[in-house]
Parts: C-alpha cells; sequence; structure tokens
C-alpha cells in the first residue's frame, strides 16, 4: 500500500518539475526561473491534488504464496481495497546545487480496507476469508530527483539508489471475519513482516518509477510552441539547468518557420545580466532577438507585404480617385496626366523588422518601399513611383497568464523618394496619405497579433498572475505568481 502512496507523491512532483522546466553550450534568447516560493506553491498544490485523487486511487488485487504461524504455507489473495484515510504532516521541496531537486514527506499515514481469503497447502485443505483494516502512520520519504538535459534540448530526470531512502514508521493490521481471532494473536509478527519488506522494497519501487515512468514522461515534454501558421518558438534548452535555492534554466528562445527547414537567424544575442531576484513565484527573462527572429520568419514568409486599393479603404473623404480633392492637392500632376483613375499602393518591407528594448521604450523599426500605380481602364497597372518608408513605433506590453501580448497606439513615418517613372514628385504632400495608410493597415495588423502573442511556456494546469514587466538593455523581465488549476491525476 505504501508503494501505492509513493508512485502518487512521484506523480505529483512531475507538476513542480514540469512547471519549472516548461525548457552543446549556447547563448540563450530566453531564460526563466522559478523561486522558493514558487516551488512551495507548486507543492501544496500537488499535496491537494495527491489528497483528493489517492482516495479515488485503484489498487490492483495481490495475490501469492507466504507462510503464517500456525496455518503454514498458503496462497492468499488480498482483493477490493481502497484507501480510506490520508495525510502528510508536512512536505518540503527544495533544491540540491548541481543535481537538482530533494523531496521530502515527513509522517506519511494512511487507512486502508480490503478483503482476504487464502489456502494451505497443506494435505489437509483449509481456507478462509475476511476482510481487513491496515494502517500505516509516521511513514518518511527523502527522494532526490537529479535534472538534466538530453540532446534534444529536452530536461531528463534520474535517481540512484543512494538518492533514496524510507522508513515505514508504524504498521498494524487487524483481520475480521474467519479465524481472524486466532490470527490477530499473531499480529505483531505480521506488522512487523510488512515493515521490513516495505523498508526493504520501497526505495527499489521508487528509483524504478522514476527512471522509468517519470523518465518517459520528461521525454515526451514538449520543447516548441506554435504561435501560428506561420511560426513557432523553440524553447529547448540550451544548457543544464542550475539550482541555487531557485531553479534557473536558460532556453533557445528563437522564432523559425513552421513546418519548414529551420536555419538560424542572422541575429546576436543580447547578454541577460544576473539578477537575486525571487520576489515572485516566477521569472521570464525574453531578449529582444526572439522579438527579432519572429519579424525574420514573418518576413520571409511574406506577411509584409500589402496590396492597398480603393475598395480596401474605409468610408470617408480619403479617396484613390485621380479626379477626388485629396489626389488632386497629393498628386496634382498624376491626376492631371491619369483623370478618373483608381491608384494602388503595393507596400512590401525590404528587410525585417529591426527591435530595441531600453529602460524606457521598447521600439520596434520598419523599413518599406511604397510602389505607386495607376489602374488603368485595361485594368492594367502603370508604374508611377516608389517611396522609401521608415515605419517607427513603440509597443506596450502586457501578460494575460498565458501569453505575452503588445499593443501599439500610433506609428511614425519618414518617407523619401526611391525612384519616379513620371518625373519630380513632391513628397511633403504625400507624407498625411502615407500616415493614414499606415496607421489604417499595418497598426490594426500590429496590434491584431499583439492580442494573440507569443505563448509564454506554461502547461495547461497553470496560469501567470499578478504580472509585472519590467524592461533593461536588449530584454524584458517578467515577474509572475503562479496560479494552479488541477485536472484529472493519472495514477
Amino acid at each position: 500500500m505504501a508503494f501505492a502512496v509513493i508512485r502518487v507523491l512521484m506523480v505529483a512532483v512531475v507538476f513542480v518539475i514540469t512547471s519549472a522546466l516548461g525548457f552543446a553550450e549556447v547563448k540563450p534568447g530566453f531564460k526563466a526561473r522559478i523561486s522558493q516560493s514558487g516551488l512551495n506553491y507548486l507543492r501544496d498544490a500537488g499535496l491537494q491534488i495527491l489528497r483528493e485523487e489517492i482516495i479515488k486511487m485503484d489498487i490492483p488485487d495481490l495475490s501469492g504464496d507466504a507462510h503464517v504461524p500456525v496455518v503454514g504455507s498458503i496462497s492468499y489473495t488480498i482483493s477490493d481495497m481502497h484507501i480510506t484515510s490520508f495525510s502528510i504532516s508536512s512536505a518540503v521541496l527544495t533544491t540540491s546545487a548541481g543535481v537538482g531537486v530533494v523531496l521530502q514527506a515527513n509522517g506519511i499515514s494512511l487507512s486502508l480496507h480490503g478483503n482476504w481469503r487464502y489456502r494451505n497447502h497443506g494435505w489437509i485443505r483449509i481456507s478462509d476469508s475476511g476482510s481487513f483494516d491496515a494502517s500505516l502512520s509516521g511513514a518518511h520519504l527523502a527522494l532526490t530527483l537529479r535534472i538534466g538535459i538530453d540532446q534534444a534540448g529536452r530536461p531528463t530526470v534520474s535517481s540512484a539508489s543512494s538518492d533514496c531512502s524510507f522508513n515505514s514508521g508504524s504498521v498494524h493490521v487487524k483481520l475480521h471475519g474467519g479465524a481472524s481471532w486466532l490470527y490477530n494473536l499473531f499480529s505483531g509478527s505480521i506488522n512487523k513482516a510488512i515493515e521490513n519488506s516495505l523498508n526493504k522494497q520501497t526505495c527499489s519501487v521508487v528509483i524504478r518509477e522514476v527512471n522509468t515512468d517519470l523518465a518517459r514522461q520528461f521525454s515526451t515534454l514538449k520543447t516548441e510552441a506554435a504561435i501560428d501558421r506561420y511560426a513557432v518558438i523553440d524553447y529547448s534548452f540550451v544548457s543544464r539547468p542550475e539550482f541555487s535555492g531557485h531553479i534557473d534554466t536558460a532556453h533557445k528562445g528563437e522564432v523559425f518557420p513552421r513546418g519548414k527547414p529551420r536555419t538560424e537567424a542572422p541575429f546576436n544575442v543580447p547578454t541577460i545580466p544576473a539578477d537575486p531576484d525571487v520576489s515572485h513565484h516566477a521569472f521570464l527573462w525574453i531578449t529582444d532577438y526572439l522579438f527579432e527572429t519572429a519579424g525574420y520568419v514573418y518576413y520571409k514568409a511574406g506577411r509584409f507585404a500589402y496590396n492597398v486599393t480603393q475598395d480596401k479603404l474605409p468610408k470617408g473623404p480619403f479617396s484613390f480617385n485621380t479626379s477626388s480633392e485629396v489626389m488632386k492637392r497629393t498628386l496634382p500632376e498624376v491626376c492631371k496626366k491619369y483623370p478618373n483613375m483608381l491608384l494602388q499602393v503595393n507596400a512590401k518591407a525590404t528587410a525585417p523588422p529591426v527591435v530595441r528594448i531600453s529602460e524606457a521604450n521598447f521600439n520596434v523599426l520598419l523599413k518599406v518601399d511604397l510602389d505607386f500605380f495607376v489602374i488603368l481602364p485595361s485594368k492594367s497597372l502603370a508604374y508611377l513611383f516608389t517611396l522609401n518608408a521608415t515605419v517607427n513605433g513603440s509597443t506596450l506590453l502586457s501578460c494575460n497568464g498565458t501569453n505575452l501580448l503588445w499593443s501599439s497606439n500610433s506609428l511614425d513615418v519618414d518617407i523619401s523618394l526611391k525612384k519616379s517613372a513620371i518625373g519630380k514628385i513632391e513628397v511633403k504632400p504625400l507624407s498625411e496619405a502615407v500616415h493614414f495608410l499606415t496607421n489604417f493597415f499595418l497598426l490594426p495588423w500590429i496590434n491584431k497579433k499583439g492580442e494573440t502573442g507569443f505563448p509564454l511556456p506554461t502547461n495547461p494546469n497553470i496560469k501567470f498572475q499578478a504580472p509585472v514587466i519590467k524592461q533593461g538593455k536588449g530584454f524584458i523581465k517578467l515577474g509572475v505568481n503562479v496560479h494552479f488549476t488541477p485536472s484529472v491525476l493519472l495514477i
């Protein structure tokens, strides 16, 4: 019965480890930390799950052979077992420098009810059956989980025999029915035999569980998260986790094209400075490298290209018709040469966005070519000229508990003439029109992407609360508390 308890304890610990690790030495684009207060919160959440789920746990029937005083050699079956009560006086989850996580559970107590039956192996056949109540109290478990990483950047877990100690405390079994009055006379011997068996075998079972089932769960942890159909974030580990009163993990933190061959983006990864802060349950440091690689992926996918035509403009005074007053003021020579025709503007980024993060600003700069055309009566396009536009905007960041979000209020645009097929063009009158187009088309696209944002490395049971965002040179720091919502725990 103690084996089942130990297994549930380890499953509860999985929630703690995977929440903390969410994720050749490579400079990280993303770092994460879970503090001791975060470990304490997740420990308490795991224990709450344990208390709720262990009462519902299915315990398989047991059969075997044994030697029992008075009766002799028997074959027995113990069936219909269920736990009637369970408690742990205290549990501590701490880090071990250079190793991993240490779990210590003290005062483990439980009560169990079930049925028994047996038959002996002698010439005279004897069989009997009844029910029993068993209890274990004051048990203690100490277990070290060694955390590393594999070649794919996934976390690994293992334990050696020296990493586990267990003391069963006091075991008491009382039989009911049949000749229980006789068997209970030897309950002291039965209790001691069970205690010895538990003390001898429990750590072997625990170590086997860690190195098989728990290790298998770690090997299937996802190390990337899809943003949309174009991009995916790589959260794989780039170095071993560090354990020093808290857990620090370093991750790739790069965005790649989804479903396509991967190549490294041509950007430098800024250094995330050392930071002793443990004031929240968890922290995330996200460098501008992550944002720039995202922009690089979208640029390569052609997502920074858009053709603006009259039917895409909002209803109002602004019109692409060369006979409109707006166009006559903006492009008088074009309107004279192509009266009562519509314009088309093809916008296309000439380079990936540049992201610059400082203590005061989160700034994004995008260079765009604006090709102006007239739509002729034949529906063909007559090229007019091309403007260079530099779009610059500051972004406000927020967190909704699972994603990093952003929004921008306005964009500034500087333009210059790149080339022209119709001679000299006065750029100044075009500035107002370009500013309008940029804030009507590009700004909503940026904010629409920001409503979804970047997925943070959580799991379905974890949400971040009370986020505090601070910015530094080349990175943002997100401090959060953790809210755990339990789901069904598979035992």
